[in-house]
């Protein structure tokens, strides 16, 4: 559930433009939001802190937040990752607040403009008096696995290790870019549980959590023999010292979605398991890149990635410019808890993989520092940021652990580029996010019962557990450190990105959090020779 309050406060969705209505009969096949609400009225609690009454919350929408659309069956989407013109931060970024109780992490979310096939996914929103709208584009949500540092949490002790818990940064070590997260742009094919979010009022369709995404990027990206593991041969047609240009597609599948979907060991007995196994996963991918010529032959090679325990053969069928890619799950017996992490190169078998006259461009892209203005609380911040460039992600903590105990009016150094290759007339994504930790970031974790029933028993488990002094006077609602989104053509520039967001509200002393100017990002773009830095022995062939 994306940035939701302390006190469910988020459920006072803010006041957005209205969008016309809808003409009557509008989307027949759609379902409705309506349908989340059916046999589950309101549940007003008078919340109280230390005895002292705070207000009156509907925690219906707490509890459950999410319920299936459709049944519990995945569904499938396909579709380019676009941006909502209804959102603050209108990209794949991670949510600077959600719902402690029914989380472990912070949640990774993007939204997919879905293909024509797959518009039946989206939602029509039942507003106040009948009043309908629908959904454009439809978001899908799969826990982090980074960023908790609270006691009682399954995932503080990896993530104080600057390691993955799981979920979707599964074999993720420190230092290491987070490869399998999309961009801007991205085609993408997601299987996941398809759910109303309840929490944001009328409910949103969603696929929450994916189990599967397979990214199929819009950059394309270099590809060299250095990738080569000693199991694994090059495949037919490959120089051994030759790289090229290829269509990047990074595939990632697990059944850890998040605090409450998962196959771990001890879960509690609410959380529900996926059954990975019960079929097999297929789609198609195309590559993005010309042929050098019409005798050019489109091959394909798998790179394994960090985390992978799939002991089964992927397959792979020719297409027309592409290939239909199988997991087999099913026919090869792995196990639920298996995970699929590699990526996908499909590369032209001749010259550099694209015409001689190919018009791209590329660029080194160096995040150099962060300035920090504003700490959000007296004395130091609690910050978790993450960094990305053209689809290629970091934790920034994990490159400057500085910014656990963050000071105001401290630069800190962050020193890590990647080369981004854009084809003609494209443009690569600079971005950043974060937010700076308090009382709810301190019980992440403390995992409650989505099915608890409505009563004095439950309401007087969440007075103890979420709204205590302890959690109010830290601060209560994480505080949103505001967030980059740039889109840049490139040139040869050092760039100054403030940090911006809209204010938030908190539920204590009525103060707001002002994310703007926060912090700066200080980011320097280098023009690059793209068939220099292929055919160089340099640092870019060691980049994703």
């Amino acid at each position: 559930m994306r940035a939701i309050g302390l006190a469910l406060a988020v459920v006072l969705a803010g006041v957005q433009a209205e969008e016309p209505p809808l003409k009557p009969g509008s989307y027949p096949r759609r379902h409705r939001s309506s349908e989340a609400e059916i046999g589950r009225p309101p549940w007003p609690v008078r919340v109280q802190v230390g005895g002292v009454p705070v207000g009156t919350e509907d925690l219906s929408r707490a509890l459950p937040a999410w319920v299936d659309v459709a049944g519990p069956a995945p569904r499938v989407l396909e579709g380019v990752i676009a941006p909502n013109e209804e959102e603050d931060y209108p990209g794949p970024h991670v949510s600077a607040e959600d719902f402690p109780l029914t989380h472990h992490t912070h949640d990774f979310t993007f939204n997919v403009r879905p293909d024509r096939a797959y518009e039946d996914l989206l939602g029509v929103q039942v507003h106040a008096g009948g009043r309908e709208t629908a959904q454009e584009e439809i978001e899908v949500e799969w826990e982090s696995g980074l960023g908790a540092a609270n006691p009682g949490n399954a995932f503080t002790a990896p993530n104080a290790r600057f390691e993955s818990g799981g979920c979707f940064s599964a074999g993720h070590r420190r230092g290491a870019i987070l490869w399998n997260w999309p961009t801007l742009g991205d085609r993408v094919h997601v299987e996941g549980r398809w759910i109303w979010d309840r929490g944001h009022p009328p409910a949103d369709a969603e696929i929450h959590p994916a189990r599967l995404v397979a990214t199929t990027r819009h950059l394309p990206a270099p590809f060299h023999q250095v990738i080569k593991a000693p199991t694994q041969p090059l495949p037919p047609g490959m120089a051994a010292d030759r790289p090229y240009l290829a269509t990047r597609v990074d595939v990632f599948a697990s059944g850890d979605g998040g605090a409450l979907w998962n196959n771990r060991r001890g879960a509690p007995a609410f959380v529900s398991r996926v059954p990975m196994g019960e079929r097999d996963y297929s789609w198609d991918v195309h590559t993005t890149l010309p042929p050098p010529s019409p005798g050019s032959v489109l091959r394909a090679f798998w790179q394994f990635r960090p985390g992978d325990s799939f002991g089964a053969e992927p397959r792979l069928e020719r297409l027309p410019n592409g290939f239909h890619v199988v997991l087999p799950w099913h026919a090869g017996r792995v196990p639920d808890d298996a995970v699929f992490a590699r990526t996908l190169y499909m590369y032209w078998d001749e010259g550099d993989g694209v015409p001689s006259n190919w018009g791209g461009r590329a660029f080194d892209v160096a995040f150099e520092h962060l300035d920090l203005h504003n700490s959000q609380d007296p004395g130091l911040g609690q910050f978790r940021f993450f960094l990305e460039a053209g689809g290629t992600w970091w934790s920034a903590n994990e490159l400057q652990p500085g910014l656990m105990r963050a000071r105001a009016g401290t630069r800190y150094p962050l020193g890590v580029h990647t080369m981004v290759v854009v084809p003609p007339g494209g443009r690569f994504r600079v971005h950043a996010d974060g937010w700076e930790g308090d009382g709810v970031d301190g019980v992440m974790g403390h995992l409650i019962d989505p099915a608890s029933p409505h009563d004095d028993a439950t309401a007087t488990w969440l007075m103890a557990n979420l709204f205590n002094a302890d959690v109010f006077l830290k601060g209560s609602r994480d505080d949103p450190a505001g967030e980059v989104n740039r889109s840049l053509r490139g040139a040869a520039e050092s760039y100054d990105f403030p940090a911006r967001g809209p204010k938030q509200p908190d539920v204590f002393f009525g103060q707001d959090t002002d994310p703007n100017d926060t912090y700066t990002l200080h980011v320097r773009v280098t023009p690059v020779d793209w068939r220099r830095a292929l055919t160089s022995p340099n640092r870019f062939l060691n980049q994703p």
